[in-house]
């Protein structure tokens, strides 16, 4: 049950707002460990540069919230709505994010580095440069996300619904992608050295041309040439991976 911000926690939140408005003259950092925020409706509030590691956000409606540079390592988000929120530059290592609704939000630079977003559903979202470097994604709805050189590094993908995605420059090396539904997914420049089941993903066809110039490629073409591009070798750059 969705419940409201109680009044202390409220006035901490508008302390932090002006000290976000005011470049830290007024007001003050919000800054809590640990904390509980569980079924609280957030919407339109602003967290930006908040320390909050730990905390608990499951069930939380945060619609439009602003998170933008914030610390949340290790925040619980499990069912939270974040549709349309901003997480540009948030640090969210090892996060649980598992059925959270994600839906349009904006996450430049967003680190999720060994976040468990199981079942999440990131459609529309734009991921840019975004770190998933080990994240487990299985089953994961990232239908025409914009993941432009996010890190998948030895990320979980099995099951992601990755269809009409931008993944150019994206790095998938050793990524797991049994099942995976890549369908209309572009890919020019893409990293996929050791990455592993793609003789069972879904693929009609793929995109590997440059921005704005459609190069496609149908059926068995599609899966051989990502079958080829999984068997070059490591760059030598990531060859201690």
């Amino acid at each position: 049950m969705i419940r409201p911000i109680p009044p202390e926690l409220l006035a901490q939140i508008e302390a932090h707002e002006r000290w976000l408005e005011t470049y830290s003259h007024e007001g003050s950092l919000l800054e809590l460990e640990n904390a509980d925020f569980h079924e609280l409706d957030f919407s339109g509030r602003s967290f930006g540069e908040a320390i909050l590691p730990g905390a608990n956000f499951d069930k939380a409606v945060l619609r439009e919230v602003d998170f933008y540079a914030a610390n949340l390592y290790e925040a619980s988000f499990v069912e939270a709505d974040l549709d349309g929120a901003t997480l540009n530059k948030a640090q969210c290592w090892k996060g649980k994010l598992t059925r959270a609704s994600m839906r349009g939000l904006q996450g430049l630079r967003l680190d999720l580095t060994e976040a468990d977003l199981r079942n999440a559903d990131c459609t529309q979202a734009s991921l840019r440069k975004a770190n998933f470097t080990k994240a487990n994604l299985a089953h994961v709805n990232l239908n025409h996300a914009l993941l432009v050189k996010a890190s998948f590094v030895e990320a979980n993908l099995e099951h992601a619904n990755l269809s009409e995605a931008n993944l150019r420059r994206a790095d998938l090396i050793k990524a797991r992608l049994h099942q995976a539904n890549l369908t209309g997914t572009h890919m020019r420049d893409i990293q996929l050295c050791q990455a592993t089941g793609l003789e069972s993903v879904t693929v009609d066809w793929i995109d590997i041309g440059e921005e704005g110039t459609l190069e496609r490629l149908e059926g068995e073409a599609a899966q051989r040439w990502l079958l080829e591009e999984a068997a070059k070798p490591l760059p030598e750059w990531r060859g201690q991976l």
